[in-house]
């Protein structure tokens, strides 16, 4: 028995090659041992929404690399730092769900004798110390001395409140362990079909930097990258559309392109992105750059994802591979990786741009035979939003009676939203029709009610092309006078 409100994609019939909203989902792992609760390892397995670098320290714990790539351990913290790192070009909110891995801590707890000056103390546990379990021994936390990590999450800065610790102090406390063993467990992708009761809200993209290639469960047979495919080629709660994005590995140029076909990235609901970019030491997936540059043009624009994230100015140093050795690009060889349904980046007009409005399906040499819904990530991500916005508006109206007069105003009210979207450029067209033809009277009777939307996205500009030529016109002015 078909119960409640849905939306279905449908394929449409291949274009004439010659005529021819909005939230991101981070999964990984983050240091929530250096959240200062007892109950620290509750945070696993659980979905937060973070609008700061300061919310997601306080809520999250926060580690950041002196150099080199963001460790797998501290997958999430890398996000915070691409979308909250930098105050003046930060965007947000974003979702972080915490892998539901069990967090090993070390039997035998760590004591450090710790030199006092001028009230002030540091130790460096390198992220590791479960700061809850700090205690000096015959003292009082919060009323003779306080304990705190800093602000990159490497020590744990112990603070004299009754200059009672004198010059030096022993401080114990406990650290986790076998951080290089955790595995991604299945138990954490089972949150997403519960993010609307848990945080009230579902995510138009979903990434997991870091671990695409690590086999749940650690048992081989699928990775990260196959269970975030799954969600996106399928509906969140049964209700909701979005698309994953994926890094590729790859050292260079010449790799890209068997590494993609031997992983089986090919899904129209996917993006594949390489290389890696660096800024300032450290090493960022650019699958976190692209959903950044996505986040700040889809707010530009209302919200509504009409427009690409490609061509989007990067604040990176450049390009590298995930070790940070130098790698060049010019634009041909861009160009080159989204022929084969690949996003890259392109340093043009002074600066480097995410370069790409593909996804994992696209290959220009078979160009004519994919669906005109799944040439452009702009025609993927507008009709999730149209799919995902009808059930919205119309929910409703499940359980509720619908006589004719009802589902005329359905279909007026939605004809009023498509045609706003096609009068801002945000759609070519928009249609939506209730007929008899596709509500035969039995169905009718059983409560079933089809909605047929007809939209056109409307396409990037991926080549403009200025035909110059010489004319000699000009030369003929010299006699214009006879």
């Amino acid at each position: 028995m078909a119960r409640g409100i849905n939306a279905i994609q449908q394929d449409s019939e291949l274009l004439d090659a010659e005529k021819s909203s909005l939230i991101p989902c981070y999964i990984g792992s983050t240091p929530y041992w250096q959240v200062d609760v007892a109950n620290w390892a509750d945070i696993a397995g659980k979905a937060y929404i973070v609008s700061s670098l300061e919310a997601a320290r306080n809520t999250l714990g926060y580690y950041e690399p002196v150099s080199g790539k963001w460790p797998r351990e501290y997958s999430l913290c890398e996000a915070v730092n691409a979308h909250f790192g930098n105050k003046l070009s930060a965007v947000g909110p974003i979702i972080l769900l915490v892998n539901a891995a069990e967090i090993e801590i070390s039997e035998d707890s760590v004591t450090q004798t710790v030199a006092i000056s001028n009230g002030v103390g540091s130790i460096n546990v390198n992220g590791l110390a479960i700061l809850n379990s700090v205690a000096i021994t015959g003292k009082v936390r919060g009323v003779d001395y306080t304990a705190a990590y800093d602000d990159n999450g490497r020590y744990i800065i112990i603070t004299d409140l009754k200059k009672s610790l004198g010059n030096s102090t022993s401080v114990t406390y406990s650290v986790v362990s076998n951080l290089s063993t955790l595995v991604m467990t299945s138990q954490t992708f089972s949150v997403i079909d519960y993010f609307e009761q848990t945080i009230g809200a579902v995510p138009s993209v979903l990434a997991a930097p870091g671990w695409e290639d690590e086999a749940v469960n650690g048992v081989a047979g699928t990775t990260v990258a196959d269970k975030l495919q799954e969600c996106s080629e399928g509906q969140i709660n049964s209700h909701w559309y979005t698309q994953s994005y994926i890094q590729l590995k790859s050292a260079d140029h010449s790799n890209v392109a068997s590494e993609k076909a031997t992983k089986g990235y090919d899904s129209p609901k996917m993006k594949v992105c390489w290389p890696y970019t660096r800024k300032r030491g450290l090493i960022y997936s650019l699958v976190v750059a692209f959903i950044v540059a996505k986040m700040k043009v889809d707010i530009a624009n209302d919200n509504i994802p009409y427009e690409s994230a490609s061509n989007e100015i990067l604040d990176i140093e450049g390009l590298c591979d995930s070790n940070g050795n130098l790698i060049l690009q010019n634009e041909k060889a861009a160009n080159s990786l989204n022929e084969i349904g690949v996003a890259t980046c392109n340093f043009a007009s002074g600066s480097w741009r995410t370069w790409g409005v593909c996804m994992a399906n696209y290959l220009e040499s078979n160009k004519s035979n994919i669906l005109p819904e799944y040439l452009s990530d702009v025609a993927v991500q507008m009709r999730d939003y149209v799919c995902n916005d009808f059930q919205v508006e119309n929910f409703d109206y499940i359980d509720k009676p619908i006589p004719t007069r009802k589902a005329k105003e359905i279909v007026d009210d939605y004809q009023v939203k498509l045609n706003n979207l096609v009068n801002s450029g945000a759609l070519l067209y928009g249609v939506i029709t209730f007929t008899s033809s596709e509500n035969p009277i039995g169905s009718l009777a059983d409560g079933e009610f089809v909605f047929n939307i007809a939209e056109t996205s409307t396409p990037p500009g991926k080549s403009i092309t200025g035909k110059v030529k010489y004319t000699a016109a000009g030369l003929e002015s010299y006699f214009g006078e006879e």
